[in-house]
């Protein structure tokens, strides 16, 4: 099956699977540039990049959600 047809195929899921793995590399590059030294008492983080992690987080999860459940119709129906 194809994506043309509403319908993917395990090997379609792969630019699925690249998006979500490199959104998650920019949300760990973030993470890393503020939360990776230990401050002394408390982290801040400015409004703006707290929002952008917010963002990237939302995104990273529905892009999960995607691949998940296109994976699963994809193996139900090569169970088929």
């Amino acid at each position: 099956m194809s994506i043309a047809d509403g319908k993917r195929a395990l090997s379609d899921l792969e630019p699925l699977i690249c998006d979500a793995d490199n959104m998650a590399d920019v949300m760990y590059t973030l993470l890393e540039t503020h939360f990776a030294t230990r401050p002394d008492g408390t982290y801040v983080l400015v409004e703006a990049e707290g929002r952008r992690l917010l963002f990237l987080a939302g995104i990273l999860a529905e892009m999960a959600g995607k691949v998940t459940k296109a994976y699963y119709e994809a193996v139900r129906r090569n169970a088929s």
